[in-house]
């Protein structure tokens, strides 16, 4: 019998094994968590405590703070796709722009021609050779465009006894809309 006993301590009590086991699993755990803490500044207890303390409040605070930049990048999204989705609704009315046409005479010679269409490449060079077509000489211009649409303010000069006004503005309607939809 007493070499089983000299094998295993005897203990007195209950209370005192499971106090030893207790602190064993408190140890063992101040262990692990001192492996996790990656700045501990002393090996006591109290102190990996307090520096585990330090670094969950730090991880908190860096937490909030990417959550508040999320927010944010949401925020920037939900704006990016807003302006997008607000391109796409003018692009939709410049395709709803029609071409307007009005001619005004100035003079006997003289015509005010405003004309507002889908800007589009070459479209102004067309709009100068449906003029010229028209026998008007090109005294003045005004080009103004925007989101899409070009407004072209135009003094012409010509022989328009034999075009009047509505005739100009017919002629040009129909040129204008055969040469800008190409």
């Amino acid at each position: 019998m007493e070499e089983s006993n000299q094998q295993q301590p005897v203990y007195k009590s209950k209370n005192l094994m499971a106090e030893r086991t207790r602190r064993t699993k408190i140890n063992q755990r101040l262990y692990a968590l001192r492996a996790l803490v990656p700045n501990i500044t002393k090996m006591s207890k109290a102190t990996i405590l307090d520096d585990a303390f330090d670094y969950i409040e730090d991880l908190k605070k860096q937490v909030k703070e990417l959550e508040d930049e999320l927010v944010e990048m949401g925020d920037e999204r939900e704006e990016k796709q807003e302006s997008e989705a607000s391109k796409w609704e003018m692009a939709q009315e410049v395709q709803k722009c029609e071409l307007d046409v009005v001619v005004t005479p100035v003079d006997a010679k003289t015509l005010e021609i405003k004309i507002v269409c889908e800007k589009k490449e070459g479209g102004f060079s067309k709009l100068m050779a449906a003029l010229g077509h028209l026998g008007l000489e090109v005294t003045s211009i005004n080009v103004t465009s925007f989101r899409g649409v070009a407004l072209n303010t135009i003094c012409v000069e010509g022989e328009l006894e034999m075009l009047k006004p509505i005739q100009v503005k017919e002629l040009l309607i129909e040129m204008v809309k055969e040469h800008l939809t190409i």
